[in-house]
């Protein structure tokens, strides 16, 4: 398996494990020092605002207990295309893949919920590759209340 087809694997993986809530997978595909930030650009502002920043360790808390907030009832669908990918020095890359989230409500319902580029830094370890970070740059700004999952 060539190096872009093991980032995608990882890629890929993360969003089914999301998708599915299967949350302690999640957490083995990130790296210790990982930080995930979720942002988007305010025309209004004329900057870029972080809506989410966590540690590897704050992400775990926050899946831990993510039954325990308001949450939007329904499904969340990552779909995520690869486009590009960049060696790095220390067997380390950065990739850039476009994002779009479905959401599918109780009723059967689904209509996009989001869209973005995931901007991941991504090492090689002993037990194989891990995601070191990952900003989610939002081009939705308006996502409504009640969803407090790692897009």
């Amino acid at each position: 398996m060539s190096e872009r087809e093991k980032i995608w694997d990882l890629v890929s993986q993360s969003c089914m494990h999301l998708d599915s809530e299967q949350y302690d997978s999640y957490l083995e595909l990130l790296d210790d020092s990982y930080e995930y930030i979720i942002s988007c650009f305010s025309p209004d502002l004329r900057k870029e605002m972080v809506l989410l920043q966590l540690n590897k360790n704050e992400m775990g808390t926050l899946l831990k207990n993510i039954h325990n907030h308001i949450h939007l009832p329904g499904k969340l669908f990552r779909q995520a295309s690869l486009y590009s990918v960049e060696r790095k020095p220390d067997d380390r890359y950065s990739a850039m893949s476009y994002v779009t989230v479905t959401y599918t409500n109780l009723d059967g319902v689904s209509a996009i919920f989001c869209v973005g580029r995931y901007h991941d830094d991504i090492a090689g370890r002993e037990n194989g590759l891990r995601l070191m970070s990952r900003r989610f740059a939002m081009e939705t700004r308006d996502i409504g209340t009640g969803c407090h999952y790692p897009i």
